[in-house]
């Protein structure tokens, strides 16, 4: 597949408001154990999901559809500034028309009063009908989020602050988190036979 011309090509932006701690949303996004309790547009159940959180590391995600076929959503990290922002790349397997490897998600979690504010914003989309595809996509998956953040996402930033500060990583600035060359991969599998509210073209 040829390579994308970047001018040519098209971006959209999903915002939503998550009543929950920013550290918290941050987790919900970047932890597979957490990810399956809200992941996926209508239609759709994460199966499963693969994230070796660090600049450079990558990151599987299987969208599970009610007809029982698996999309991987694949790609590498490239931006990770916790809890604010991270940025990735973002294909799909097998791979399709509507996503390329120059395909790009950045996602910000802003402090707000009473919560966080999410910006997903995807770039080098490759056509009007992809982008509100991908659009629709989004939003229905921050439906999820929605629903969550309130009750669960709570949770999640009491429990982290019981760790030992050693343990938590939050605590680790950007540069640290690139410097390391630890690998560490976090894997989180869920049921195959639950089936959650989407797009194949996602």
């Amino acid at each position: 597949m040829p390579p994308q011309d970047a001018a040519s090509s098209l971006s959209l932006v999903v915002r939503r408001f998550i009543a929950a701690p920013q550290d918290a949303v941050f987790a919900a996004w970047t932890e597979p154990a957490h990810l399956l309790k809200w992941w996926g547009p209508r239609g759709v159940t994460l199966a499963a999901a693969e994230i070796d959180l660090r600049v450079g590391g990558r990151y599987r995600l299987a969208n599970k559809y009610e007809d029982g076929s698996v999309l991987w959503i694949t790609g590498v990290f490239e931006v990770i500034d916790r809890p604010r922002r991270i940025t990735y790349t973002w294909a799909h397997e097998p791979a399709d028309d509507s996503t390329t490897e120059s395909t790009r998600v950045t996602v910000r979690f802003v402090h707000r009063d009473q919560g966080t504010e999410v910006i997903v914003v995807h770039q080098r989309i490759r056509s009007a009908r992809s982008r509100r595809s991908h659009r629709a996509g989004w939003v229905e998956c921050l439906d999820g989020l929605a629903i969550v953040g309130p009750t669960v996402l709570p949770g999640i930033e009491a429990a982290r602050q019981r760790l030992p500060r050693s343990a938590r990583a939050a605590e680790l600035p950007p540069e640290e988190i690139t410097r390391d060359g630890a690998r560490v991969v976090a894997r989180a599998v869920r049921g195959w036979g639950r089936g959650r509210p989407g797009s194949r073209d996602r």
